[in-house]
């Protein structure tokens, strides 16, 4: 009879917020962050996570290092967007968007309830009619989101092509493929295209020059 696989070899998925950066190794590119499941739920998640904000929604991919203790080994993550009003509420009030804290949060899910994001993203001049909201703050709100669904797309484009979502991460932060997306994603994916990239060591041969 076969024996019955360890927790530590199962590869499981989870969704949360990250809810605080514990520590960060820049020269081993290794992060280990408390991740909000829910309101009253978090694990630790240790694993190349990037430079993922606070606050932001992810999709974890990995096995328990040590199921006890409620400590992930993260072997890949997807950024999402959050899929309920609580959750909307927690991530705008998780300090991820400039000038809105827990209680600005909970207006503007109050008033828009799960239309926010789209709301935020699609139409920001409703966000005027929510007290505490002005035009400066409403524009710093939808550039927050628009940036956060561009790296999302920018993730799961070069996912397509072989590459982690730390990897894109890096990407954005030397000035390569992930920069690009805010501008144009169809220019991007036109490109891998054209380039016939087929693993992530490929494509930081598309990456801009950089002064």
């Amino acid at each position: 009879m076969p024996d019955e696989p360890s927790p530590a070899s199962i590869e499981i998925e989870l969704d949360g917020l990250l809810a605080r950066v514990l520590e960060r190794v820049a020269a081993l590119g290794v992060t280990a962050a408390l991740i909000a499941l829910d309101a009253r739920t978090t694990i630790t998640a240790v694993g190349e996570l990037g430079d993922v904000a606070i606050g932001t929604p992810l999709r974890l991919r990995g096995a328990w290092a040590d199921q006890a203790e409620r400590t992930l080994r993260v072997t890949d993550y997807a950024l999402r967007a959050p899929d309920s009003a609580e959750e909307i509420e927690r991530f705008l009030g998780s300090g991820f968007f400039p000038g809105i804290g827990r209680d600005l949060a909970r207006r503007i899910v109050a008033q828009l309830g799960a239309d926010a994001l789209r709301v935020i993203e699609a139409e920001p001049a409703r966000l005027l009619t929510i007290p505490g909201i002005g035009a400066s703050r409403a524009a710093r709100v939808t550039a927050t989101y628009t940036q956060h669904r561009h790296l999302a797309d920018t993730t799961t484009l070069l996912g397509a092509h072989g590459a982690t979502a730390a990897f894109a991460s890096r990407m954005g932060r030397h000035g390569g493929v992930a920069i690009w997306l805010p501008t144009s994603p169809a220019v991007v994916a036109a490109m891998l295209d054209l380039a016939q990239v087929t693993a992530a060591d490929e494509l930081i041969d598309l990456a801009p020059a950089t002064a």
